[in-house]
């Protein structure tokens, strides 16, 4: 299935989500995900996975390739899921966006879900964060 034109298209419908997520999702955002240096950043979306893993009772690897502190369009757009090998890699730059949007297809969601799982549990976790945010196709990006 291909991408959505934009995340509005997807998140019309609204998602529920379970009370461990969301507490889950809380307590990493109380860690600060954008706050220290790499390694204690890598660290948090460690605890995160971790506990997303245990919640949705699947064994996925996370791994990192390239971290940088870069905010460039797309900077995190190679990210992927390889559900042959079960890993999730996080690519260039830690996103929380793409992290939850790698995580979805984890649990077996095509594109449009997993654009409507991440978009709408990011913005329903961080919506100060989401107000800062901008479509670019189906991704979003920070405009301010």
């Amino acid at each position: 299935m291909s991408y959505p034109d934009s995340a509005a298209e997807v998140m019309q419908t609204e998602v529920r989500f379970k009370q461990s997520t969301l507490d889950a999702l809380n307590l990493f955002k109380e860690s600060g995900p954008w706050t220290g240096k790499i390694r204690e950043r890598i660290i948090k979306y460690e605890l995160l996975h971790e506990a997303l893993c245990n919640i949705y009772n699947i064994d996925y690897r996370l791994v990192f390739e390239n971290i940088r502190l870069g905010r460039g369009p797309g900077a995190s757009g190679s990210s992927y899921c390889n559900r042959m090998t079960r890993t999730i890699c996080l690519k260039n730059k830690l996103s929380v966006i793409t992290y939850l949007h790698e995580f979805a297809h984890a649990m077996g969601g095509n594109e449009r879900r997993a654009v409507r799982w991440s978009c709408s549990l990011y913005k329903q976790t961080f919506p100060e964060k989401w107000e800062a945010l901008s479509s670019n196709a189906h991704m979003m990006v920070r405009i301010r």
